[in-house]
């Protein structure tokens, strides 16, 4: 059943607050999401008045200005009588910013109009307040013919002012990676992040006014106002073009293309736009024609490419928003404004690297083939000690679709350029990775792709291993007991990442008998097994609720792999849930209250620019060798078992040619060195240690294993520069 619809005019706004203002019982409460629209239209009103009051005025159009002064007063006034039944963050009236300043000197001419009460119950004695307790209400505001052409208008003036933003945003993006400032992973994310909110803003327009004109399509309606309040004397028509006008010439010449492209024919990319990057001269010096004519020929070296992409498969690993909305014009023979936004974003990225475009695909491989070199090293010490786990096939297969991409045209065979029947010769001018080469977003959302695929495998290898949680255990308990002077860094590193809470039961143990406990839990025993008479044996394992395990890192990079990675969720992520993720990053790293306040109070074209930044502060928990680590932990363990284990209770139960439970060593130390702290506390015994006591022999073999490994896996498996940190 659908619900009620009622029509309430702009006029009966306040009489309506009143109503509400003055209900007692019960007493009627404003949602919090109710209070945050009233807030955020009052903004966006009043930004709209003061962005295009002045053209307003030159045009003779004052009665659309007292329009919107007439509303942004009635919603004001709303506000106000709402305030006392808000949420507490509403209640606060919130200080006069430079636009309600400004406003505020404008003539009200309504302010001298008489506003009746309304009564308890309307002309049939039906109480009000009963109806909306008890009926699903559906309000449609109305109150002229052409308010909705006027809130379309409105909602286009806003989508160009945002995209214009999120461009210049992007380009600044764009300029850090070139500088080194940021990774190739983290522009690539943005970019990818912000054609999202370009098409999610466009589609809402579209389902919000279906049948009106789409102003922000034809031209960029902030680059007009710019122009119009600019104090330049110039001809501004014949010397700048404004946003995304040679992005959609060009792809509306694809349409046409589309249109007319026989069934089953080969596109190649002609010799003359093989160049990665033509006309050498400063774009800004360049006259309009001459900026179409550079647009038109980077387009026509790389348009074939995706068009036979596109054409040849129906989606293709990591693929960025272009690809999509390519395969939508494809199909639709319909150019969407996010479509024609993102293909600006390609171009300017082209731009901005110029003749280095190439970049990104040579930062793909740099940094990927250390990840594809860590899991051969993984996968062939598994195979010479005959462990196996679940992971080893998809280890293989990670390892092999990284050389895939980064050793071979995988394009290419994509594409199947060789297998066509056309002369080979049409198509030899092209160099290998051609595509890659060209496209630095989708090689940073190919190697975003592989790290966190990469990231996944190895803490499913160390939670199944158990070698990097045991030697943890290890580790800290002859730290903590002043045994083991020197630190591990790597050690400490994974302590730090996965955070103590996700390795040690309770507190971090400060002597062996804690230790023995804590590990105990860690790995599974039951709380039981740990009791005082029980006879501890390597081979209790049976699983507990306080099992520990190595945890996923990387919280905010993570957020974006189900729609990279996964090829699912589009559109997930809008400017509010990426307001949030950055909230929670910060509030985590004990961030500065001001930079949240800022967060909070930016719009969707102003976290564009610290979101890189942001994603940037995870590449060290991104890339950190876990591989190396595990191989590491694995090979100490192996050495106390060799030197240590025949002189263990229970050493045989840790059977030498099977690793599956070599962690156990770990247990019989701990209970071994717990047995003697209480001897020697019982004898009155000092701390000195045999040199021929297993602990000295442990210390021993983990000082070896620091001096000979160092730090090598917090290095991580990229090649990567240090980069500049923004919190």
């Amino acid at each position: 059943m659908r619900p009620a619809a009622y029509r309430i005019k702009i006029k009966d706004f306040v009489q309506l607050a009143q109503h509400i203002a003055k209900s007692i019982k019960p007493r009627i409460d404003v949602p919090d999401h109710i209070a945050r629209d009233l807030q955020e239209a009052i903004k966006r009103r009043k930004t709209h008045q003061a962005l295009y009051g002045r053209l307003s005025h030159e045009m003779n159009s004052v009665e659309a200005d007292q329009g919107h002064t007439y509303f942004i007063q009635t919603l004001e006034t709303v506000r106000e009588l709402l305030r006392p039944n808000m949420p507490d963050g509403f209640r606060t009236k919130p200080a006069q910013s430079d636009v309600d300043a400004k406003e505020s000197q404008l003539p009200n001419i309504f302010e001298h109009l008489t506003v009746e009460e309304p009564t308890e119950a309307d002309e049939s004695g039906t109480d009000i307040r009963r109806e909306v307790a008890t009926e699903n209400i559906s309000v449609i505001v109305t109150d002229a013919v052409d308010d909705e052409k006027q809130e379309a208008f409105i909602a286009s003036v806003y989508l160009s002012r945002d995209s214009h933003r999120f461009l210049g945003d992007l380009r600044e993006v764009w300029t850090s990676y070139q500088q080194g400032r940021i990774d190739l992973v983290a522009a690539a994310i943005a970019t990818n992040t912000a054609i999202e909110f370009c098409r999610k803003l466009d589609e809402d327009f579209e389902a919000t006014f279906p049948t009106q004109d789409k102003a922000h399509e034809a031209d960029c309606l902030y680059c007009i106002h710019l122009r119009a309040t600019s104090r330049e004397e110039r001809d501004t028509k014949s010397q700048e073009d404004t946003c995304l006008m040679n992005a959609r010439e060009i792809l509306s010449s694809l349409i046409d293309a589309f249109k007319g492209h026989p069934s089953g024919a080969t596109v190649v990319v002609p010799a003359e736009h093989l160049p990665p990057y033509t006309g050498g001269r400063d774009r800004s010096a360049m006259d309009m024609n001459k900026r179409f004519v550079q647009d038109l020929d980077l387009a026509m070296g790389i348009l074939p490419e995706f068009v036979e992409l596109i054409q040849a498969q129906p989606c293709v690993q990591a693929e960025h928003e272009l690809f999509r909305g390519l395969r939508h014009l494809d199909a639709d023979k319909k150019q969407p404004f996010w479509l024609t936004f993102a293909f600006q974003v390609y171009l300017d990225i082209r731009h901005i690297l110029r003749e280095d475009v190439d970049r990104g695909f040579k930062d793909l491989c740099r940094s990927a083939q250390p990840i594809a070199a860590s899991i051969d090293s993984v996968l062939t010490f598994n195979r010479e000690a005959g462990f196996h786990t679940a992971a080893d096939r998809s280890l293989k297969h990670l390892s092999d679709t990284i050389a895939f991409w980064t050793k071979h045209d995988q394009v290419c065979a994509l594409i199947g350029r060789r297998s066509t029947t056309l002369d080979r010769s049409t198509m030899q001018h092209i160099p290998p990775n051609y595509h890659l080469e060209r496209d630095p977003l989708w090689c940073g959302l190919l190697l975003y792709n592989f790290r966190m695929a990469a990231l996944q495998l190895a803490i499913f290898v160390a939670k199944t291993s158990k070698f990097i949680l045991a030697t943890a255990h290890l580790y800290t308990s002859l730290r903590q007991t002043k045994i083991l002077s020197c630190e591990w860094p790597d050690m400490e590193r994974i302590i730090t990442m996965h955070g103590a809470k996700n390795i040690f039961v309770g507190d971090i143990p400060t002597t062996f008998a804690d230790s023995k406990k804590s590990f105990g839990l860690a790995i599974g025993m039951p709380v039981s097994v740990l009791a005082k008479n029980h006879r501890t044996r390597a081979s209790d394992h049976r699983v507990s609720k306080h099992r520990r395990s190595l945890g996923m890192l990387a919280p905010t990079l993570r957020r974006f792999k189900t729609s990279i990675c996964d090829g699912e969720g589009r559109g997930a992520h809008g400017p509010g849930d990426i307001k949030v993720y950055m909230r929670q990053k910060v509030l985590e790293d004990a961030g500065d209250e001001c930079l949240i306040s800022a967060i909070n109070a930016s719009d969707a074209s102003g976290i564009l620019r610290p979101l890189p930044f942001l994603l940037q502060s995870e590449d060290c928990e991104m890339t950190f060798d876990h591989y190396k680590m595990h191989l590491v932990c694995w090979q100490l363990l192996r050495e106390v078992h060799v030197a240590l284990g025949k002189n263990l209770e229970g050493w045989s139960e840790v059977h030498r040619d099977d690793d599956n439970y070599l962690y156990g060593i770990v247990m019989l130390l701990l209970n071994e060195w717990a047995e003697r702290d209480k001897v020697a506390e019982a004898l009155g015994v000092g701390g000195q240690l045999d040199p021929l006591h297993s602990i000295s022999k442990v210390r021993e073999l983990m000082e070896c294993l620091m001096a000979r490994e160092g730090d090598v896996a917090s290095k991580g498996m990229s090649d990567t520069v240090a980069f500049v940190p923004l919190f």
